[in-house]
């Protein structure tokens, strides 16, 4: 086994700056999470509302939290929630070369320095500190943290000193919104003042107006010193950030709260500590001292039985982000064989559904198709083992078997032998019923994608079973799936089966996921059909420009201002931010800035207009959600996690 290289491809788009050294001196990156009743072992089926359904997830602003894009699904077995959480990195894997600054057919406009410097920082900073309104504050106080410190107000009002004054607010989702956007901002001098909001300590509470700190602002702070440590560069700074986060979980429940736990837990996934080099005596068992142990600790902590089930679940994940990318055989053989038990037959009924879900996903990001014994061992598992668990984890499974079957891992001489008999099994999922085969159709074509992004290309007889999967499509769910597949598998040959499905669909949604198949394709010949989609008001304006722009047709940037500007819901405008990051951006930064100043329009407008502009000049190349999002258990939910990415504002951008 080797680091993952389908892993790399994907949260390598997530966390830029979380390099860390391997024993083996190659640079390496870590990155990871909405309600189910804590402690509940059901998982729901397909087709009803059991207690991991996200219906109640909705479009509102009530927590002040910056809201972006949001999964808004009514059954969570459906594939198009998945997609929602996990789209940011794919797509952007899909884009053109230009969007990552390589030469290429063209050049993006982005943001000039004098525009972000002269127009955006200060029209942020003054809305930021005249307004009444809570939606602007937070909106604005994201974004500046989101733009970074690069740009701020100079070395005697540094950003982060701005947003620390917000902690004394009134307003309690204010101060929470506040802890986050100082993970979001990610600059070291914050982790003293980040860790004391998490204990709540009087320091902290000094800070914060000499009030007890609430959970809500505990919990964002904590889930800010995952965003810390994820973007650190100080091997130190991640040490301190694992002992606090290890330091909540070894207290005795109910001592700490769930919610804080899950935060301490997903935080731990996305704060990777060095490796201990090889020969390497790791005595004792402190988390903080190698990515060995903090892998042991998350372990123990999903085993324990004491503890919450869904911070159990997320704990397996959290360990298979930080498997991701160590370079230790014997450690690796150990560690899978502890997430695998959950999954055995004979084992699996004594484990909560959220362990197992969460066992599932780390198997899709630390296994790959070569022969190394412990491969084998979780190809077995995700084969014979995983299809007779409850219908999400075998959802799950289509997905990591997909993730599996594209890392070649080592390269053994059997590698190509091992991925046809995965993607055997997933063409064979695509018989079945109750959305399963949905699930198959996305993991085929995600398969596809990322063997082409490393060089190869999946089997063309795998391109004729979703060609005749998408010509037997009857839903409007499978007809959507089946155009994302093909646009992520690359198959031209199916561009005008899509656009004859863009034309005939009657179903928004369905619309929106043809598009976006049709933009992967990169086939010009796709571009008419969707702007006269866009032109008739058949297709989502977001979804529109996003295919446009991976075509490469970028004059779309007024209609999104102008719907930006409009009526449409928060994650509709949140995605059309996204769209204009793509697109570039530049031509927007102006009409934005207006709209933001405007005193005349409502707050609704002037907040996206503030969290547009961040997310067009944000500092890394995904939103900040992405970390917790992708390869998340979206059943297992907290009311804070929630908070954070549910039902009052759930973003994606």
């Amino acid at each position: 086994m080797q680091t993952h290289a389908v892993a790399r491809l994907l949260f390598a788009t997530i966390g830029c700056s979380n390099v860390v050294a391997t024993a083996h001196g190659a640079a390496q990156t870590a990155g990871d999470p909405p309600t189910a009743t804590a402690g509940s072992t059901e998982e729901c089926q397909p087709g009803t509302m059991g207690p991991d359904a996200i219906a109640s997830i909705g479009s509102g602003r009530a927590n002040g939290l910056s809201s972006d894009r949001e999964p808004v699904a009514t059954d969570v077995t459906d594939w198009t929630t998945w997609w929602e959480f996990n789209r940011d990195p794919i797509l952007r894997v899909c884009a053109p070369p230009w969007e990552f600054g390589i030469t290429g057919p063209r050049v993006v406009k982005r943001p000039t320095a004098k525009q972000i410097w002269a127009e955006v920082v200060p029209a942020l900073r003054a809305s930021l500190l005249e307004s009444s309104d809570p939606s602007i504050v937070s909106s604005c106080l994201i974004a500046l943290a989101q733009i970074g410190e690069k740009f701020g107000a100079g070395s005697d009002d540094p950003i982060d000193s701005i947003l620390a004054g917000l902690l004394t607010s009134e307003d309690p989702n204010i101060r929470a919104d506040t802890a986050l956007a100082l993970g979001i901002l990610g600059v070291d001098r914050s982790l003293g003042l980040l860790a004391g909001l998490a204990r709540g300590d009087e320091i902290a509470r000094q800070a914060v107006g000499a009030r007890a700190i609430d959970l809500k602002t505990r919990v964002f702070a904590t889930f800010a010193l995952g965003l810390l440590g994820n973007r650190t560069g100080a091997p130190a700074i991640r040490t301190r950030i694992v002992s606090c986060l290890t330091e909540f979980l070894t207290r005795p429940e109910p001592s700490e709260p769930q919610d804080l736990a899950v935060a301490c837990v997903i935080s731990l996934g996305l704060t990777p500590l060095e490796p201990a080099p090889a020969g390497t005596e790791r005595e004792g068992s402190d988390p903080a001292a190698w990515r060995q142990n903090q892998i042991q600790f998350l372990l123990g902590f999903m085993h324990d039985e004491s503890r919450s089930s869904v911070a159990r679940g997320h704990a397996a994940t959290a360990a298979g982000r930080l498997l991701m990318w160590l370079d230790d055989d014997a450690f690796r053989e150990q560690a899978v064989d502890r997430i695998l038990l959950p999954l055995a037959t004979r084992k699996a009924a004594g484990y909560p559904a959220e362990v197992r879900r969460g066992c599932v996903l780390a198997l899709g990001m630390i296994g790959d198709a070569d022969d190394d014994p412990v491969d084998v061992r979780i190809r077995a598992a995700l084969r014979d083992d995983v299809p007779n668990l409850m219908s999400q984890s075998r959802r799950f499974g289509s997905i990591a078997i997909a993730q599996v079957a594209a890392n070649p891992g080592r390269r053994s001489p059997n590698v190509e032998k091992n991925r046809r008999e995965l993607a055997e099994l997933l063409v064979g999922r695509l018989r079945l019923s109750s959305g399963e085969q949905d699930w198959a159709a996305l993991a085929l074509g995600l398969f596809g994608l990322l063997t082409e992004n490393q060089g190869g290309g999946p089997d063309p007889a795998l391109a004729l079973a979703l060609r005749e999967f998408a010509a037997a499509a009857r839903s409007p769910m499978t007809t959507g799936a089946s155009a994302l597949s093909i646009g992520l598998f690359g198959d031209f040959v199916s561009r005008d089966w899509a656009i004859a499905a863009l034309e005939r669909s009657s179903d928004p949604s369905t619309r929106g996921h043809v598009a976006l198949g049709l933009g992967p394709l990169g086939d010009k010949h796709a571009i008419e059909p969707v702007r006269a989609a866009l032109k008739e008001g058949k297709l989502p304006v977001p979804e529109a420009a996003i295919a446009l722009g991976l075509l490469d047709f970028t004059d779309t940037v007024t209609e999104l201002v102008e719907f930006i500007a409009g009526e449409a819901p928060p994650a509709s405008k949140s995605a059309a931010a996204a769209a204009l990051r793509l697109l570039g951006g530049r031509a927007a930064v102006a009409p934005l800035v207006a709209l933001l100043r405007d005193e005349t329009a409502d707050a609704a407008r002037r907040s996206a207009a503030a969290e547009a502009l961040g997310r067009i000049i944000d500092k890394e190349g995904l939103p900040w959600r992405s970390k917790f999002t992708f390869g998340l258990d979206y059943h297992s939910r907290t009311p804070t996690l929630d908070a954070l990415l549910g039902s009052d504002s759930i973003d994606g951008h």
